[in-house]
């Protein structure tokens, strides 16, 4: 059966839970908006966390580390995902449109540039 779940008041759209949709799936999946300078901290102290860029840009903040990422989309770029120990806090910032985009980081990464800040 196909489900087209949708975004609750909070943005996040939960595709499955392991207490609730979808539990033999073993695992939580939600699917979360960002607009553009939107943070969003967490930290879950049961679980090991995942978070998969699908589009866009954003910038990983944990353990005092930063990665910025850019993808234009799901399907022509490999993916960026930071996945982290259970009790890990971590931030997660929208990039703001007009700053980093996927051009100007392949520009970059020609060049050599391996990290930008």
């Amino acid at each position: 059966m196909l489900e087209y779940p949708q975004f609750d008041e909070n943005g996040v759209k939960t595709l499955c839970e392991m207490n609730g949709a979808h539990p033999d799936m073993l695992m939580n999946i939600y699917v979360r908006e960002l607009k553009a300078g939107e943070k969003v901290t967490l930290c879950d102290p049961k679980n090991e966390t995942a978070v998969l860029l699908l589009a866009g840009q954003i910038k990983y903040i944990w353990a005092d580390k930063c990665e910025d990422c850019a993808r234009e989309n799901p399907f022509d770029l490999k993916p960026y995902t930071l996945h982290v120990c259970k009790g890990t806090e971590f931030t997660v910032e929208a990039g703001r449109p007009d700053t980093v985009t996927p051009e100007k980081l392949a520009v970059l990464k020609a060049a050599g540039a391996s990290r930008i800040s």
